[in-house]
């Protein structure tokens, strides 16, 4: 038993530190799920509601795409007879599957790293993870970016691990990275470009190291590589067609445009996080600028020398890294902020932790185990802790948010209303009835009916107006009558949005009573007109 366990203790150390704190999470006043900020976890759960139940993804939207996740959280529900009043356990088993991700995904950079890293180089190129606030923040936040990181880990690993032994390549080791960019792109398109910049690493590597066999790899990588997009997206082929169309050939949404007037926002927007994050983040920035520098010094001597080119393929991989790094850290901010905020860059952090194997610390600085362990423990405390720090606070403020909208129901005495969608989605119910009308095109109606007493919520979909406004919800109260409240949420809904709606709602042959503002709500409280 103790072989065993020292062979795999770095594995057991993360699924021990990762397990501890999805448990604190999960088990703390605001760990609700349905609460979370950006809360796309409706999305992931009908998604997997809906093929479970249709073994498809027909008339479902596919955001991402997720098809990964929503697979795992597919298998996750089959074990739960009713998972709609189950979600909330399901969603604690789904970051316990989140946490052996992380964990695999660090033991594998691990054990393909140890023969050329130095123990002390592995736990210090995790530090340019564990102080990321995503890292920890998708833990317990299940969707695709969730699986960004420790997907990205594993690619680049892979990657690296070729590059540094060319000679012991084989068509194997190529279908088995194909897999993982497969599981890549089918998870979230923003770790598309760490897969592109690893192909070209593989094709540059086959190209200046493999000759003999240049022709056979090259063609054999491509068609894994195409066979592995075509098997794991071919249930939503066609959305991922059309989400990889939209990133590259239309303009992208306001919240995604990269421009370098942003990178002042990206620093002040991390500066306000922590400043140890940030103090790292210039760490490790500058380490790779050193870096790229460096390999750019080899390469230009071993052209002069007519040696082999072995630098070219790293040298390659860090220099588009780092321009892929410069694209995202000038997307604008300025609507986002924290882990959410920061999500965008979560794939291209994940070169950091290599830029250490380049650098020797031996005889330089001799640190054994019993304080690097100590010192790894203390910076996840710190790190997890301003995480979950920052969870709290925004629940008080969603909280006290919520208890005022619930306040203005009770002013326009309609008390018997339950409300079920905010400005972030607060209740059981909410989260049910946005998910299955906003993902899962009201597919599930009935089952949420008997679920929640017959309640109900219908979303403005119900009306002609505004089909795709998913920030708005349609009320009514327990027992149906002529009166219906509907509540508006969302900082772009215009003056002219609402005039709209009050036509439409008078075409609907409904009369409006009142207009009632409240934080980032709007309540119409309207009545069926007389025949």
């Amino acid at each position: 038993m103790l072989p065993i366990f020292s062979k795999y203790k770095i594995l057991l150390l993360f699924i021990t530190i990762f397990t501890t704190y999805v448990t604190y999470v999960v088990n703390s006043d605001f760990s609700i799920f349905f609460i979370r900020q950006t809360d796309l976890q409706a999305d992931y759960f009908y998604k997997a509601l809906s093929f479970r139940e249709f073994l498809s993804f027909d008339k479902t939207v596919v955001n991402h795409p997720g098809i990964v996740p929503t697979f795992l959280l597919s298998f996750i529900i089959i074990f739960f007879n009713d998972p709609i009043l189950s979600s909330q356990t399901i969603f604690n088993v789904s970051y316990y599957v989140v946490a052996l991700a992380y964990s695999f995904s660090l033991f594998y950079f691990y054990t393909k790293t140890k023969e050329f890293n130095e123990e002390i180089k592995f736990f210090l190129s995790l530090t340019a993870l564990i102080f990321w606030p995503p890292f920890w923040y998708y833990l317990t936040c299940y969707g695709a970016d969730s699986f960004v990181i420790p997907l990205c880990v594993v690619i680049l690993t892979k990657t690296f691990s070729l590059i540094n032994k060319p000679h012991l390549i084989s068509l194997k080791d190529f279908l088995v990275l194909a897999i993982f960019y497969g599981a890549g792109i089918s998870t979230k398109l923003s770790i598309l470009p760490i897969i592109i910049i690893s192909m070209f690493g593989i094709v540059t590597l086959i190209c200046f190291e493999l000759q003999n066999k240049r022709q056979e790899y090259l063609l054999k990588f491509i068609f894994y590589c195409i066979s592995s997009f075509i098997i794991f997206c071919i249930s939503a082929l066609g959305e991922t067609q059309g989400l990889i169309k939209n990133l590259f050939f239309n303009a992208p949404s306001s919240h995604l445009k990269s421009e370098f007037e942003n990178l002042s926002d990206f620093f002040f927007k991390f500066f306000e996080y922590s400043n140890i994050s940030f103090s790292i983040f210039i760490i490790f920035l500058t380490l790779l600028i050193i870096n790229l520098i460096s390999l750019s010094i080899k390469f230009s001597s071993q052209i002069i020398s007519k040696k082999k080119k072995k630098d070219f393929p790293s040298l390659l991989i860090f220099g588009l890294s780092a321009i892929f790094l410069v694209k995202v850290i000038t997307i604008n901010l300025s609507i986002e902020s924290g882990a959410v905020g920061l999500r965008h860059i979560s794939s291209g952090m994940c070169i950091f932790i290599f830029l250490l194997s380049y650098f020797s610390f031996k005889n330089k600085l001799n640190v054994k185990s019993k304080i690097i362990f100590p010192l790894f423990l203390v910076g996840i405390i710190f790190f997890s802790s301003k995480e979950i720090n920052a969870q709290k606070q925004y629940f008080n403020r969603q909280l006290d948010v919520n208890n005022k909208v619930k306040e203005k129901i009770l002013e326009l005495n309609l008390g018997d209303i339950n409300l079920y969608e905010g400005g972030e989605t607060f209740s059981a119910e909410a989260f049910h009835f946005y998910g299955n009308n906003a993902y899962a095109y009201d597919k599930f109606d009935n089952t949420l009916t008997e679920s929640f007493n017959k309640n109900g919520c219908l979303r403005l979909r119900s009306f002609n107006y505004s089909k795709d406004n998913y920030g708005s919800a349609f009320l009514w109260p327990k027992e149906k009558n002529s009166h219906l409240l509907i509540a508006l949420f969302g900082q772009y809904f215009s003056e002219c949005n609402l005039n709209c709606l009050s036509l439409e709602i008078k075409n609907e042959g409904y009369q409006i009573l009142s207009v009632s503002k409240i934080q980032r709500g709007i309540f119409i409280l309207i009545k069926k007109s007389q025949e």
